[in-house]
C-alpha cells in the first residue's frame, strides 16, 4: 500500500463528531464502571468500541476489530478488563476517572475528550518509540491504527506528521508533504504542532508562513513552562526550526526586481535581517558543539557583505568549539585566502594547530591551499615544496583515517606534480621514476589529474615515452611504453605502442648479441660499435683488448640473446592486448603473427590460424566502398604481410617451399611499398629449394 494513502486525508477529521451519541455513551460508561446491563441489545458504535479498548487493552491491538469485539463482550457481561492488561499506567488512571465523572454529571464532550485520550495514548506512545528507532514508516502505521480509534488525538496526529514529513523529505513526494502539513495543523496549539507545521511548510517552500507559525510556536512556549519540553521526538531542536524559517521568510522577501512576495508576516527585510541574527545567535548558544548554526551564522553575515563578522564567527567556533567541521573550515580558507592569500591561510592554521593539535583538518586545510598555489607554477621547479606539502597530507591521515583515501589523492597529486617538474627541466629518467611511484600510494594512483593544473603521472609517462623514442632511445621507450600497458591493459593504443617498441627494441638487442658474439669471436674490430658494446656489458676500460674481454663478450652475447627473447615475448602479448582491446586491428593481429612466425620459435604453430583468419578478413574488408585512401593503405600493407608471414612460415617451420612460393609471390603484388627480405631472401631460398630433386626412398 503506498504511504501517501495508508490513511483518508481529511476525511477522518471531518466525519467525526465531537461528541459521541447518548447511546454509546451509556455503553462506555458500564464498560469503565464493570458493571452489567441488560444493554447488549444497545449498538455498540464506534465510540462504545474505543471506550472499550481503553478499558482492556494497554498495548496495541493485532486489529481494532478483534480488540473491540472482546472488550465490548466482557463489558456487557461484566467481566471487566482482562486480568493480564489490569495494571494501567497513573495517566490511564487518571484518565478513566475523569471520563467516569464526566459521564456521571452527563458532561460528554469532556467525556469525550478523556477516552479519546485513553484509547489513543497506548497508540502515540508506541508511534512515538517507532520513531525514535529511526522506523519512520511503521510509525506512520502504528499511528494510522490509533486514529483509526481516536481520530482527534494530537499526540497521534503529531507522530502521523512527523514520520509522513520524514518520508516525503526522502522521496520528494509533495502530496505526503501536504499531508503532513494538514496532520499537524490538525494537532492543535501546542509548540510541537506549530513548530512541526513550519518544518513542514519549509519542505514545501513556503518560508513566510513557515516562519509565522514558528513565532505562534515560541509564543505558545513562552506562555506555560510545561510547554517548554518537546514530546515529538525531531532532527532538530526548536531553535533551529526557528532559525530555519526565519533565513527562509528573509529569503523569500520580495525584492524590486521579484515584486512576489510569499505569504507570512509583514516584516521588513531589516528587521527580518535582525530576527535571523538572533535567531542564529541562540541557536548556536544553546548548540555550541554542533557545527549547523555556526555555518549558518558564517553563510548569513557572508550574504550580508559582512566577510569580518563570517571570519570572526569561524575563528570562534573552530578554535574553541567545533575543531571538526568540515563546512565551516572550507569557509574559514575561503575567507582568509581573499583577505590575506595562502600566507594568511598557513598562518592562520599555525595557530588553530596549537589550540587543537591533534585535529587532522588543521594540516589538511592550509597543504591544499599550498599544492594549490606551488602546482601552479610548475616552472618555478617547486619540488621541495611539495614534498613537504605530501608528508602533511601524510600527516593528516595519521590523525583521522577517515581522511586516508582523500589524503592519499592528493599525495598523488603531489608525486605527480614532481614528475612534471623534472619533464619541465628535461630529466627524463627522474621523471619516469617519480611517476611511477605514484602506484606506490594505491592502484589507480596514477591516472590522477587536476583538471587545466596537473595532468596525471600517465599522461607524463606518455609524453617521456615519446620524447625518449624521439631521441632513438628504443629501451627507454620500450620500457615506458610498457609501464603505461601494465597501468591500463585495456587501452590499445598504449598496446600497440608497447608491442611496437618492445619488437624494435628486441630487434636491435639481437643485432648487439651478434655482434658482441662476433666480438668474443675477435671478428670484431669497428672501434665505434666495440665501444656500444662495451658499454652494453659494462666492460671496464682495463680490460680492454685482453682475453678477459673477450669472455665478456660472450658472456654479453647470451644475455643479450635472452633479454631480445623476453622482449619478443611482451611484444607478443602486448600486439595480442591490443586485439583484445580492438576487435578490428588488423594491424595488431597481423604484427602478434609476426613476431612469432620470425623469433619465437615453436609459437608460429599458434600463429598459423591467425594468419589465415587476418588474410580472410583484409580481404573483405579491402572490399569496402567507405574505406578512404590512408586506412586503404595501411590495411593493404597489414594484409601483404600477413601474406609474407605465412609464406616465410611455409619456407622455415614446414619445408613446404612450393605453398612458400605461392604466398611469398602474392605479397609481392600487394600495396605499394617494396619488400626486400622478400625479393632478396625469402623467395631465392624458396625458389632454390624446389629446384632441388626430392630423394627417392633408399638413397
Amino acid at each position: 500500500m503506498p504511504r501517501a494513502r495508508l490513511w483518508g486525508t481529511s476525511r477522518g477529521f471531518a466525519r467525526r463528531s465531537p461528541l459521541p451519541n447518548h447511546a454509546c455513551l451509556y455503553v462506555a460508561q458500564l464498560a469503565l464502571l464493570g458493571c452489567t446491563s441488560p444493554a447488549a441489545s444497545l449498538p455498540l458504535g464506534r465510540a462504545a468500541s474505543s471506550v472499550s479498548l481503553a478499558a482492556g487493552a494497554r498495548g496495541v491491538p493485532a486489529t481494532v476489530e478483534e480488540e473491540s469485539k472482546a472488550a465490548g463482550e466482557a463489558a456487557l457481561q461484566g467481566q471487566g478488563p482482562p486480568a493480564a492488561e489490569s495494571a494501567l499506567s497513573a495517566e490511564e488512571e487518571r484518565l478513566k476517572r475523569e471520563a467516569r465523572q464526566a459521564l456521571e454529571n452527563n458532561d460528554f464532550s469532556r467525556a469525550s475528550e478523556a477516552l479519546e485520550r485513553l484509547v489513543g495514548t497506548p497508540f502515540a506512545n508506541e508511534a512515538r518509540t517507532l520513531l525514535l528507532r529511526g522506523l519512520p514508516s511503521e510509525a506512520l502505521a502504528s499511528a494510522e491504527r490509533g486514529l483509526e480509534v481516536a481520530p482527534l488525538h494530537s499526540e497521534l496526529l503529531l507522530v502521523r506528521g512527523e514520520s509522513q514529513l520524514i518520508l516525503a523529505s526522502a522521496d520528494g513526494d509533495a502530496v505526503l508533504l501536504a499531508e503532513s502539513l494538514q496532520a499537524f495543523q490538525a494537532a492543535g496549539d501546542s509548540p510541537d504542532a506549530h513548530f512541526g507545521s513550519a518544518r513542514a511548510l519549509l519542505a514545501l517552500g513556503r518560508g513566510g508562513e513557515a516562519l509565522a507559525s514558528a513565532q505562534r510556536a515560541r509564543a505558545r512556549k513562552s506562555q506555560s513552562p510545561a510547554q517548554q519540553s518537546s514530546w515529538l521526538p525531531t532532527a532538530e531542536s526548536h531553535a533551529r526550526t526557528f532559525s530555519r524559517a526565519a533565513l527562509a521568510a528573509l529569503a523569500a522577501q520580495p525584492t524590486p526586481s521579484d515584486p512576489a512576495a510569499d505569504q507570512g508576516p509583514v516584516l521588513s527585510r531589516q528587521e527580518l535581517q535582525g530576527l535571523c541574527e538572533l535567531a542564529l545567535d541562540e541557536e548556536r548558544k544553546l548548540q555550541p558543539q554542533d557545527p549547523w548554526a555556526w555555518v549558518a551564522l558564517t553563510d548569513f553575515y557572508a550574504d550580508l557583505g559582512r566577510p569580518e563578522a563570517a571570519l570572526t564567527v569561524c575563528e570562534r567556533g573552530l578554535f574553541k568549539h567545533v575543531p571538526r567541521a568540515a563546512e565551516l573550515h572550507q569557509r574559514y580558507v575561503a575567507f582568509l585566502a581573499a583577505a590575506g592569500g595562502t600566507r594568511a591561510v598557513v598562518e592562520a592554521y599555525t595557530r588553530f594547530r596549537l589550540e587543537q593539535p591533534q585535529v587532522a583538518l588543521g594540516y589538511w586545510m592550509p597543504a591544499r591551499a599550498r599544492f594549490d598555489e606551488a602546482s601552479a607554477q610548475i616552472a618555478r621547479d617547486p619540488r621541495s615544496e611539495l614534498r613537504a606539502i605530501e608528508g602533511t597530507f601524510a600527516r593528516a591521515r595519521q590523525l583521522d583515517r577517515s581522511l586516508t583515501l582523500a589524503c592519499l589523492h592528493q599525495e598523488a597529486l603531489c608525486r605527480t606534480a614532481i614528475g612534471w617538474c623534472h619533464v619541465e627541466f628535461g630529466r627524463l629518467e627522474d621523471a619516469g621514476r617519480v611517476f611511477e611511484s605514484t602506484e606506490e600510494l594505491f592502484q589507480g594512483a596514477s591516472a590522477v589529474r587536476v583538471d587545466g593544473r596537473v595532468r596525471s603521472a600517465r599522461e607524463g609517462l606518455e609524453v617521456i615515452a615519446r620524447e625518449w623514442a624521439g631521441r632513438d632511445e628504443l629501451g627507454q621507450a620500450a620500457k615506458t611504453y610498457l609501464l603505461l600497458h601494465k597501468l591500463d591493459s585495456g587501452k590499445a593504443e598504449w598496446a600497440r605502442a608497447c608491442g611496437r617498441f618492445q619488437r624494435d627494441h628486441a630487434s636491435r638487442l639481437e643485432l648487439a648479441a651478434v655482434d658482441a658474439s662476433r666480438a668474443g669471436n675477435g671478428k670484431l674490430r669497428e672501434e665505434r660499435r666495440l665501444a656500444q658494446l662495451r658499454g652494453l656489458a659494462e666492460i671496464p676500460s682495463s680490460l680492454w683488448g685482453t682475453e678477459r674481454e673477450r669472455d665478456l663478450m660472450r658472456d654479453a652475447a647470451g644475455k643479450l640473446k635472452r633479454r631480445a627473447n623476453e622482449a619478443y615475448a611482451r611484444s607478443h602479448s602486448a600486439f595480442l592486448a591490443a586485439c583484445g582491446a580492438d576487435q578490428n586491428d588488423l594491424r595488431s593481429q597481423v604484427d602478434a603473427a609476426c613476431v612469432a612466425v620470425y623469433h619465437m620459435g615453436a609459437a608460429w604453430q599458434e600463429a598459423e590460424p591467425s594468419l589465415r583468419q587476418a588474410i580472410e578478413s583484409g580481404r573483405a574488408r579491402l572490399t569496402e566502398p567507405q574505406l578512404d585512401a590512408e586506412t586503404r593503405i595501411a590495411l593493404e600493407e597489414a594484409w601483404g604481410d600477413a601474406h609474407q608471414a605465412l609464406g616465410f612460415l611455409y619456407l622455415e617451420h614446414r619445408g613446404e617451399p612450393d605453398k612458400a612460393v605461392t604466398w611469398l609471390e602474392a605479397s609481392l603484388k600487394i600495396g605499394s611499398a617494396p619488400r626486400l627480405d622478400v625479393e632478396r631472401d625469402y623467395l631465392p631460398r624458396a625458389r632454390a629449394a624446389l629446384a632441388v630433386p626430392r630423394g627417392r626412398p633408399g638413397d
